[in-house]
This record gives structure tokens, C-alpha cells and sequence, in this order.
């Protein structure tokens, strides 16, 4: 057997592979078959291919063309109720008119489908239609049928079309189109078939007639349909009704006998031999009826396969379903029979807490009288509480009074030591910035010193003396801010009703105590943004100098994220650098514990 291939479909559309044998000499022919419902071009090439005629000879041997064998879509088959592979959906082939609208997609794309494929070959073949043969199997023959009568173009002749087992979809629909024609009176409305048929029929714009097969060579293409007269799945008067169509359309049939289950094969001469003419009707008759023994008894072993496939399913479908009802039953009864045995347990239980009752009615009244007394002691402890409940009331109003002029005398003491409070932080305020000042000049009397150091330059005694003065100026300084820092403290304590003063506080231990407050803060809740952190921790630093020292000594210490702001003329913005979105909280606590502050 020589080479086959498989070639892929064109992207984009869902039908299968094609399947091609290729020539075993020169490429003067094709021949295009196409499969029935629930084989594959793969499979339909193999069989068909392999087949010998009476003449022990393959097809491929007779007739060393490019043989082509397309596959179609696979789809749901509403008939066997699976996925299979089918070129359109036929319902029901005992009532062929059922469901048409069914079949209509299928048509469309089956049709446009293989007409591609056929021009495809044909421009292999240089243009030379005529030396294209289609053929196929039931919906295989029924697809090529269609396409046979729906090329676009009825100007262009096939070598031949060999159909077998099949039916024509729209049989009668495009038999009235083709005897009416455009004869169709003004107003008319066609059923659905009907728009669909002359929709895909617009090529044929006149009445198909046998006169005109000089003006369409499509009609000169010989067409051999073959079909069993006990075909027990596509009955014969389909067929016939399909070879009358195509006969009233002007195709030219060639005589076909059907007197038994199988095309007749009396002619054999033409089989066993290689037909010595070139002619391409005498040779596509003989290719048609050495293949139409083949295609009838291949489609009808299908066909009884897949219906035992399909009635072997469905009996599993049936005795799965009754296994399951007798199952059901069976619980059914299981739960009937544990209900009924728990109602006449608590049915029983019932009666024997009824018989327990009866005794209790000997003892209702002894227990009415026991109540009565309980109620008439209940409702004097009752009077009793009232009553104590009202002295109560009286009671606290008289301390509530009491208290409230002891809120009013705490509060005017509150207000005097708050307003010695604010005289005691104005002095702070006052000492703060002395303090500062001599930081300032110490700091200028350092770098003198470390200058006139490193000039080995002696300090003169009068500078000496005015140092000893300035550290001994500091010391009071810092002794009477801590005494003023404990006063305070002292003065909080014993007022705990005092308003509490806010952080931001001037001595360096209060700095440390505002510092320790943000970082806490920061640990217990990670801000959103860590530079309005950043800014809301210096904006806490009340005293204007101290926050402004702490800030140019950050931008000293982090110039990558920090950098000295230009002045402002505002005297009320206490904001003397620009702070990097970068910045962290974690590098700012270690820039501001190196600064002086700290």
C-alpha cells in the first residue's frame, strides 16, 4: 500500500483532518468521499482503500488518482444522544421533513466546507474541474449532493458524482423551487425551508430544466446514486425521491439498478480491467459501480454498530435506574420501619408518664393553699424592699449635693494653682533661654579654645576668670530649672484634677520623655505615612530655638534625606528643612540620638 498522509485543517474551523492518498503515478485526477455519520476520513480511507474488487484489485491500483477523504465536525446527536462525528444532524430519516431547522447550520457549513476543498484540488489540477470526482456515503452523499447542486458557480463541470445508502435533505422543498423558479407571485412568504433553499440556491437564478445543459456544464457532470432495496436505515424511496430532484434540476444520471440489497455488479468488465479510454464518463462510471457494493454494506455495518452501541447504553442507563429505585425502596422501607418502631416507643413512654400524672391530682389542692401563702409573704417582702428603696434615694440625692460643692471647692483651688502653674513656666521659659544662650557661648568659647589649641597659644587669665564666671552661671541656671521641673512635678501629683500639661517641654528631660512617648506610639501603631510622623514628633517641640537647633542638626546628619529650607518670612513657620519621603523612623532615631538634644 503506498504512502498516505494526513493533512491538518485550515485554521480557524472546527472540522477534522483530511486525509489524502497520494498518486501512485501521474496527477490527472482526484477523487474527493466523504464519510457517514460516526466515522472519520481516517477511518473510512482505511477501509475503503483496502478493500479488493472481484478482481482482487484495490481501488487505488484501478484508479492510481489523488484520493481525498475529508472529515467532518464532531457534534451532539439528539438521535443516539452523544458526541459524534456527523456533517449535519438528521433527526429522524423515517420522517425526513421532522426538525429540518436542524440540519440547516450543518448544510452551511458542511457545503462551504468541501467546496473549498474542491477548489483547492481543482487548482492542483490546473482548473480542469472536470477531472474531479465527489462522492460519499449517506450523510457523506447527502453533503455531496448538496454541494454538487450549491458550487456558486453551475458554469464549471465535475468528472462525475457517485453517491450510495443516501437521501436528499430539502428533497421536496428544492423540487418545488426547481420547477417554480422566480415564478413566485408578488407578496409570497416562504416557510423557513423555503428562504433557506433559494438562499442557498441564488446561483440558480432561472427554472433547471434539461434544455439547459448546453448553457450550465454543472448539469453535463454523470451522477450515479446507488442504493439497497431492503436498506433497513435509509429507506429506498429517499433515494428515489433524491434521483428524481436531481433529474428535474437536469443532472444526467446514469442507470443505476436496485433490484436487491446492493448496487448491481453485472458489468465486472469494467472493474477487472483498466478502462483503455481516457473518456472521463466512462471512467467514472466504472469507479462508480466497483465502489458502490463497498459503500453500501460499510455504512449499513456502521450503522447496526452504533445502534447496538446506543441500545446497549441505554439498557445499562435503564438497569442502573432500576437498581436504584429497588435501592431507594429499600431505604424507603428501612425508614418507614424505624419510624414506626420509634412512635410506638413514644407512644408507650406517653402512657406511662399520663399514669405518673394522676396521682399529682390528689395533691393540687394542698399545693394551691402552699401558693397563696407564698404569694401574700412575697407581696409584704416586696413592700418592705419599696420602702427601703425610697430611703436609699433620699440618701444619695443628700450626697450628691454634698459632693458637688466639694467638686466646686476643688476646682477653685485648681484654677489658683494653675494660674501659679503658668507664672512658674513663664520663668521656665525665661531660664530655658538663658540656658541656651550660654550652651551658645560655651560652644563659641570651645571652638576659640580648641583654635587657640592648636595654635599653642596660651588663654589669658581674664578669659580664664570669664569661663570660671559662665560655669558657675550655668550651674544656678540648671539647679533653679530643676527646681522649678519638681516643683511642677510636686504641684501635678497632689492635684490630680489638674488639666494635664501637653509634652512638649523644654528641659532635655522632658525632651527624652516626648521622645519616648512617639516611639512607643510608633510600635503600638505603625503610621500610615512615617514622614507626617516625623513632622508631628519636631512640630511637638514647643521651644522654637530648641526645635530649630534639633532640626539643622538632622540636616547635618542625614543629607541624603534632609536638607536646610530657605527662610520664610513668616516669623509664625517653625519648619526649617525639607524632609525626603524616604526617610524612616527608624533612621531618624538614629540621627536625633546624636544630636545634642539627646
Amino acid at each position: 500500500m503506498d504512502k498516505k498522509d494526513a493533512l491538518a485543517p485550515s485554521p480557524g474551523d472546527a472540522f477534522g483532518s483530511v486525509y489524502v492518498h497520494k498518486p501512485t503515478a501521474r496527477h490527472t485526477h482526484t477523487s474527493v468521499v466523504l464519510h457517514g455519520r460516526g466515522s472519520t476520513g481516517e477511518e473510512f480511507a482505511e477501509e475503503f482503500l483496502e478493500a479488493a474488487t472481484t478482481g482482487n484489485m484495490t481501488l487505488p491500483l484501478m484508479f492510481p488518482g489523488w484520493w481525498v477523504f475529508p472529515s467532518s465536525k464532531t457534534s451532539w446527536s439528539d438521535l443516539f444522544k452523544e458526541q459524534m462525528p456527523s456533517w449535519l444532524e438528521a433527526y429522524s430519516l423515517a420522517h425526513s421533513n421532522a426538525r429540518q431547522d436542524l440540519q440547516m447550520d450543518g448544510i452551511k457549513k458542511s457545503v462551504a466546507y468541501i467546496g473549498t476543498i474542491l477548489e483547492r484540488e481543482s487548482e492542483m489540477l490546473h482548473g480542469r474541474s472536470e477531472n474531479l470526482v465527489l462522492g460519499g456515503i449517506s450523510q457523506g452523499a447527502a453533503i455531496g449532493m448538496w454541494t454538487l447542486m450549491y458550487r456558486g458557480n453551475p458554469n464549471r463541470q465535475l468528472g462525475a458524482f457517485v453517491g450510495a445508502s443516501s437521501w436528499l435533505p430539502f428533497a421536496s422543498t428544492i423540487e418545488d423551487f426547481v420547477v417554480r423558479g422566480q415564478t413566485r407571485k408578488p407578496g409570497w412568504k416562504g416557510t423557513e425551508s423555503d428562504v433557506f433553499v433559494e438562499g442557498m440556491m441564488a446561483a440558480w437564478k432561472l427554472p433547471l430544466v434539461p434544455s439547459l445543459q448546453g448553457c450550465r456544464p454543472l448539469l453535463s457532470t454523470p451522477v450515479f446514486l446507488g442504493h439497497g432495496t431492503d436498506d433497513a436505515y435509509v429507506d429506498i424511496e429517499l433515494g428515489q425521491q433524491a434521483k428524481q430532484v436531481l433529474v428535474q434540476a437536469g443532472f444526467n444520471l446514469l442507470e443505476s439498478e436496485a433490484s436487491h440489497s446492493y448496487p448491481s455488479l453485472s458489468s465486472q468488465s469494467s472493474m477487472e480491467t483498466r478502462p483503455a479510454s481516457t473518456n472521463p464518463e466512462g471512467l467514472y462510471h466504472s469507479l462508480s459501480n466497483s465502489w458502490a457494493s463497498y459503500l453500501v454494506a460499510q455504512h449499513n455495518s456502521r450503522e447496526v454498530t452504533l445502534l447496538k452501541g446506543a441500545v446497549d447504553g441505554h439498557t445499562k442507563q435503564v438497569n442502573a435506574l432500576i437498581n436504584s429505585l429497588q435501592n431507594d425502596l429499600a431505604r424507603n422501607q428501612q425508614l418507614v420501619t424505624a419510624a414506626f418502631d420509634e412512635s410506638k416507643a413514644r407512644s408507650e413512654q406517653i402512657t406511662f408518664e399520663v399514669n405518673e400524672l394522676k396521682p399529682l391530682r390528689c395533691s393540687l389542692p394542698l399545693l394551691k393553699q402552699e401558693v397563696d401563702q407564698d404569694k401574700e409573704e412575697a407581696t409584704k417582702t416586696f413592700s418592705e424592699l419599696a420602702k427601703k428603696l425610697t430611703d436609699l434615694q433620699q440618701d444619695l440625692v443628700r450626697i450628691q449635693e454634698s459632693t458637688l460643692q466639694s467638686i466646686e471647692a476643688i476646682r477653685g483651688q485648681n484654677r489658683s494653682i494653675i494660674s501659679n502653674l503658668s507664672l512658674v513656666e513663664a520663668e521656665m521659659v525665661q531660664l530655658r533661654a538663658e540656658k541656651l544662650l550660654m550652651e551658645q557661648r560655651i560652644s563659641v568659647l570651645d571652638r576659640k579654645l580648641d583654635s587657640m589649641d592648636a595654635s599653642r597659644q596660651e588663654i589669658p587669665p581674664e578669659t580664664v576668670s570669664f569661663i570660671n564666671k559662665i560655669f558657675l552661671r550655668s550651674e544656678k541656671l540648671m539647679k533653679l530649672l530643676d527646681y522649678h521641673e519638681a516643683e511642677a512635678a510636686e504641684m501635678c501629683a497632689t492635684q490630680p484634677d489638674r488639666p494635664k500639661r501637653t509634652l512638649h517641654s523644654y528641659s532635655s528631660r522632658d525632651f527624652r520623655r516626648l521622645y519616648r512617648s512617639f516611639n512607643q506610639e510608633y510600635k503600638n501603631s505603625k503610621p500610615i505615612s512615617e514622614v507626617g510622623f516625623i513632622w508631628k514628633f519636631i512640630d511637638s517641640i514647643d521651644n522654637p530655638g530648641l526645635s530649630r537647633h534639633i532640626q539643622e542638626s538632622l540636616a547635618a546628619s542625614l543629607p541624603e534625606y534632609i536638607y536646610t529650607r530657605k527662610e520664610t518670612r513668616r516669623p509664625s513657620n517653625q519648619h526649617h528643612i525639607n524632609i525626603s519621603a524616604k526617610l524612616s523612623w527608624d533612621e531618624f532615631k538614629k540621627a536625633l540620638a546624636k544630636t545634642a538634644a539627646m
